[in-house]
């Protein structure tokens, strides 16, 4: 064999084998380990929130927020909060998802459908919520509804 072709019969089959090791494995991605959505950052109008992506349908999120970022005069102030909160994609500005960087929200436009399947598979629900496991849910936060994020 010629010495190129030594060298592609070595470091082909050397490099297939490093290709397995890229990327996220199971172990480090948070929704393969544990029963929960996949978290998202969401940059609305005059806010920010972050939490748990638990439903994605056609016209909007269902997420438990975990925090919530206002502009008080220029500094920014971030505020805990533990509610279920409605965000239609309209709202949307920008969305980033937790270990899922190549999946964004942009402009206010509703995802593809290959990336609303994305999403929806990697919310705590993906099927969708029966109507009694939504009210159980909605109780279970101390709510008696579900905020809709508005305009």
């Amino acid at each position: 064999m010629t010495p190129p072709r030594t060298a592609i019969a070595v470091l082909v089959p050397a490099l297939a084998t490093q290709a397995c090791h890229l990327g996220v494995s199971a172990t480090k991605f948070a929704p393969a380990r544990e029963p929960a959505g996949i978290v998202a950052r969401l940059a609305l109008n005059s806010h920010e929130l972050a939490g748990e992506v638990l439903v994605a349908d056609e016209g909007r999120l269902l997420v438990v927020c975990r925090e919530r970022r206002r502009l008080v005069g220029s500094k920014p102030l971030a505020e805990p909060c533990r509610q279920l909160v409605f965000v239609p994609y309209a709202l949307i500005r920008k969305a980033w998802f937790v270990q899922f960087s190549h999946v964004k929200l942009e402009g206010g436009r509703p995802p593809s459908t290959e990336v609303l399947n994305e999403i929806r598979l990697l919310s705590r629900y993906p099927q969708g919520l029966t109507s009694d496991v939504f009210t159980r849910l909605v109780a279970a936060y101390g709510q008696t509804a579900v905020e809709e994020e508005a305009p």
